[in-house]
């Protein structure tokens, strides 16, 4: 459940039942007339010329938290292959997490180098990432895509390790995070109060029938 309020400049606040709050704004583009093609939308090439009638909207809603935003998912959790016992094993700290997936510049076939989110990469000297290329990490020869950092930043009292580096299944602004949760690391993410989040684009009534009518389904029941 969640309550809001809108204030005389048209943003709504919105306060979450898990006590974080939003500041949430909305704008419309008229469809009227347009194909799907010409508004952007990337449809499938049989919807692309679908023409919008009139009184057709598109609306997409922009979320900006108050406050920097930190979210683990307890079914997520990183660990290593242990040769010894032929199991994978959770990290019990950030150091060992850290220390594990810390690799030189160039890699060898069996060093570990960690997915997240599409990401690739491993930890390096001075707070650095070597980002690589998903369609090496398995061949005899990674290859380096890139670099980027990491920081690690205490938050009532928990310590948390962020990833600065956009991963390719995340929107802009959405980092990886990592932290403790009963003694095992957790990922996560990060999204800080200055970085808005957008969501996808929705239709209107009369837009969504267009379409419908268009792959021959029925209308929208009202």
């Amino acid at each position: 459940s969640a309550t809001y309020s809108v204030g005389s400049d048209g943003v709504a606040t919105v306060n979450l039942c898990n006590g974080i709050t939003e500041r949430v704004t909305a704008r419309t583009v008229d469809a009227s007339g347009k194909t799907l093609q010409s508004l952007g939308l990337n449809p499938p090439t049989a919807f692309a010329s679908a023409t919008m009638p009139q009184g057709s909207q598109l609306a997409w809603f922009t979320f900006a938290n108050t406050e920097d935003k930190y979210s683990l998912h307890t079914g997520y959790t990183p660990s290593k292959w242990d040769p010894t016992t032929s199991q994978n094993v959770p990290f019990t700290s950030l150091e060992s997490f850290v220390t594990a997936y810390t690799q030189p510049g160039t890699a060898a076939s069996s060093s570990y180098i960690n997915q997240w989110s599409g990401l690739f990469f491993s930890f390096a000297a001075n707070n650095g990432l070597t980002l690589w290329n998903p369609d090496t990490v398995h061949t005899m020869s990674p290859q380096s895509v890139g670099t980027g950092t990491y920081s690690r930043r205490s938050v009532h009292g928990v310590e948390v390790l962020i990833i600065h580096a956009r991963a390719p299944e995340n929107g802009p602004g959405r980092l990886i995070m990592f932290s403790m949760k009963d003694g095992k690391v957790y990922g996560g993410y990060f999204r800080a109060h200055t970085e808005a989040a957008e969501s996808d684009s929705f239709f209107n009534k009369t837009m969504i029938n267009a379409i419908f009518t268009a792959s021959g389904k029925p209308p929208v029941v009202d």
